[in-house]
């Protein structure tokens, strides 16, 4: 006796979940399983273009050729697309010619700002891709990352209108963006930045705020109200820059409204005192993360700051 298929009779959207998960030509095979699926993968929800799809080109194609594959897939798709993933960072465009197939890019993009995209996820290498203007304006987008993009000067007031989680990694920013005035992301309450600066913002609704690795200054953006986070997360980045950055903005001493702290890195001796200050700063403290074992042996060797803080009822 056969066995009964049960996946199939998942509901739809349970299996479209499944499937979000995979590469695009791992979903793409699922249309071999039966004549039930075999138009599945046509209908997902979410494309990702990933690495391992571009692997695939570059080994089985010319790489001229993964745009056309794309629009192709794009052609044939039914229903609407909430997530796309393009991961580009395995190569690098050196001449004109190769950056001219960032039109044909464009043209997908704007495709998908039209068709109720909710979520994207874009990288490239080296800031090779410019950010199109209209990606500033789409009102469906919700959750945006990026990596490698290029932003030049931001000339809208109100940028991302309904975007609620924004990530930022090796972002280059037209200097001019600056001077300008601040960009208003009137939604957003989650922000990443990984080695950006320069990024003028506003956002009243920002609760959670991580920065990471960077060798740059100018982390923080110019005009953004710390007094609004309440969760801030410091990953690869030293409590003594992170203090040097407030001071640059002139909010040195400024009482944070932060109630949970996670710290993910490595306290050295000069900077002992920048991370007594940065909890001075936070009286709200109820949640403190420490990531490496060299802070719980500065907070042994100063027991009386422990004590001190006794608003902190969380050590983790």
């Amino acid at each position: 006796m056969a066995a009964k298929d049960r996946i199939s009779e998942l509901p739809g959207d349970v299996i479209d979940h499944i499937l979000g998960f995979l590469p695009i030509r791992d979903a793409a095979r699922t249309s071999a399983l039966s004549t039930v699926w075999r138009d599945v993968w046509l209908s997902l929800s979410q494309l990702r273009f990933d690495r391992k799809f571009f692997n695939y080109i570059q080994y089985n194609y010319v790489m001229a050729s993964a745009m056309f594959i794309i629009n192709k897939i794009l052609m044939k798709h039914n229903g609407p697309i909430r997530k796309f993933v393009f991961d580009f960072t395995m190569f690098y465009l050196k001449d004109d010619e190769d950056k001219s197939r960032w039109a044909e890019f464009d043209e997908l993009l704007l495709f998908l700002t039209r068709n109720g995209v909710e979520e994207m996820d874009l990288s490239f290498e080296s800031s090779a891709y410019i950010l199109p203007d209209f990606i500033y304006s789409c009102s469906t987008l919700k959750k945006l990352s990026l990596c490698g993009v290029f932003i030049e000067p931001i000339k809208a007031s109100c940028i991302f209108p309904n975007v609620t989680s924004l990530y930022l990694e090796d972002v280059e920013c037209d200097s001019k963006n600056l001077v300008q005035c601040p960009a208003d992301l009137p939604m957003l309450k989650s922000l990443v930045c990984r080695n950006i600066s320069g990024f003028n913002i506003t956002a009243p609704k920002l609760s959670c705020l991580t920065i990471c690795f960077t060798l740059r200054q100018g982390i923080l953006p110019v005009n953004l109200d710390m007094k609004t986070i309440h969760s801030l997360h410091l990953d690869d980045y030293s409590t003594k820059d992170f203090i040097k950055e407030l001071t640059r903005l002139g909010k040195q001493g400024t009482t944070l409204n932060v109630n949970h702290l996670k710290l993910g890195v490595d306290v050295k001796d000069d900077e002992i005192s920048a991370f007594i200050d940065l909890l001075r700063m936070c009286p709200k403290l109820y949640r403190l993360d420490i990531l490496l074992p060299v802070i719980f042996s500065i907070m042994k060797n100063h027991c009386s700051i422990k004590l001190n803080f006794s608003f902190i009822s969380t050590l983790s």
